[in-house]
């Protein structure tokens, strides 16, 4: 890899205003009547204040960037505990596009399977939104409820990879639970020899 100077970039909840990022997910517990606002965002996950709460495992928030990625950083909170957060990505030269059943990979053809998909998880994140568990009035100090003070906390987690222009998050909490993502951060590689031939 050639010189090059790192930079980093912040993505926010919801997410939806970066042309860069893909949100998907499909709530399938999520009726109008149990949660009206969840229908209105139209499967790009159901934005709070602890974050962007999507489906766990099938919902993801994909990030595409020109620069090699090097690092990802996560922040966010779980609805269960223990947290996971899990960070996709394929190695160089393939992609996240999935071929039929039988597809060409398995005659040396290029596709998505798991063989060029990189998979990394942080788990067992003692983590759970702090206002599920805490009431206060603005005036007094913070009270615990059912005895969760141990669990009230929010976590991140970084992920070392391979230089890749494109990542997918994904994450969960407990046996069945969903995960808030509230921040996102990539760290990039500039390249010198191109910021230089570019007259940066």
């Amino acid at each position: 890899m050639s010189p090059g100077v790192m930079t980093v970039k912040e993505y926010w909840c919801p997410f939806r205003d970066y042309p860069n990022i893909e949100v998907q997910s499909e709530f399938k517990g999520y009726t109008p009547e149990r949660h009206p606002k969840a229908a209105s965002y139209d499967g790009k996950g159901l934005p709070h204040r602890h974050g962007l709460e999507i489906e766990r495992d099938t919902g993801f928030i994909r990030i595409t960037e020109t620069e090699p990625i090097l690092a990802v950083d996560v922040m966010g909170s779980g609805c269960a505990v223990p947290a996971y957060v899990v960070c996709e990505y394929p190695q160089p030269g393939e992609s996240f596009e999935e071929p039929p059943f039988g597809g060409p990979w398995q005659f040396g053809g290029k596709g998505f399977n798991l063989q060029n998909l990189r998979r990394q998880m942080v788990q067992g994140m003692i983590s759970i939104h702090p206002a599920a568990f805490m009431r206060c009035f603005p005036q007094d100090k913070i009270t615990y409820d059912m005895d969760f003070e141990p669990r009230c906390f929010e976590c991140s987690a970084r992920f070392a990879i391979e230089p890749t222009t494109c990542v997918t998050i994904r994450g969960g909490s407990g046996t069945s639970s969903h995960f808030s993502f509230r921040m996102i951060r990539v760290h990039q590689l500039l390249d010198l020899a191109r910021l230089k031939e570019a007259g940066a």
